[in-house]
């Protein structure tokens, strides 16, 4: 499998309190190698705050397999780490700091 084609896990878009692609069997070296399949989770619960501010609450569960690595889906990163559940994250959003256009007053 090429290795632009094989699965990572880990930075903002998949389990968030993981480094970028750090989730990967390894080689007999520890060098991350990727998988040929993944297992991924989210839930994320939104509420909305005055002002456009959002706070978030999130969990995300996976792991990244293939090469010998055996399919277990008992053996997965939760919330970011195995053994830490929570993660706390804060991200800006600034498209929701722009000012609305007024409406022509007549």
């Amino acid at each position: 499998m090429p290795v632009y084609e094989r699965f990572y896990l880990g930075g903002p878009n998949s389990i968030r309190s993981v480094k970028f692609r750090q989730i990967s069997p390894v080689d007999e070296f520890g060098n991350k190698i990727g998988g040929s399949s993944e297992v991924l989770g989210n839930i994320e619960y939104l509420v909305p705050l005055p002002f456009n501010f959002r706070v978030a609450a999130f969990f995300d569960i996976g792991n990244v397999y293939g090469f010998g690595t055996k399919f277990d889906l008992t053996d997965t990163a939760r919330g970011g780490r195995s053994g830490h559940p929570v993660a706390v994250a804060v991200r800006a959003d600034p498209r929701g700091l722009r000012r609305q256009p007024r409406s022509p007053q007549g």
